[in-house]
């Protein structure tokens, strides 16, 4: 499951859980059980998420070290930095003399995010 799929979902869980709290009647100890519930299932989704998040980075970081300025990339096109867009999974090319400048913004032109590769 990609991660904005799961990002999805886990907004869903929150939705439904402002549907339940606003349209039951529930005491005050059954909103606190079901709000303090819910609220680890999000958490344990959330950084499970931000974990693939940071192992994702970590590999574009190892990749990106691996070029070597001047390196042909057409020439050693596994290493071609190339990465996915976090929210819709389209893929998103960088050109190595956006690399040389530093830190970059990219924006994805299927969903419109914007992404800052270090």
């Amino acid at each position: 499951m990609t991660q904005s799929d799961k990002v999805s979902k886990t907004g869903a869980r929150v939705s439904y859980l402002r549907g339940v709290l606003d349209g039951q009647k529930l005491s005050q100890d059954e909103r606190l059980e079901l709000v303090l519930s819910t609220f680890v299932d999000v958490s344990d989704k959330l950084l499970e998420v931000l974990a693939e998040v940071r192992e994702e980075q970590s590999e574009i970081r190892r990749l990106l070290a691996s070029l070597q300025p001047g390196d042909p990339v057409d020439a050693r096109p596994e290493f071609a930095p190339q990465l996915s867009c976090p929210q819709c999974g389209q893929r998103l090319a960088i050109g190595p003399e956006m690399l040389e400048r530093g830190p970059v913004e990219l924006t994805c032109p299927e969903c419109h995010l914007t992404i800052e590769v270090v």
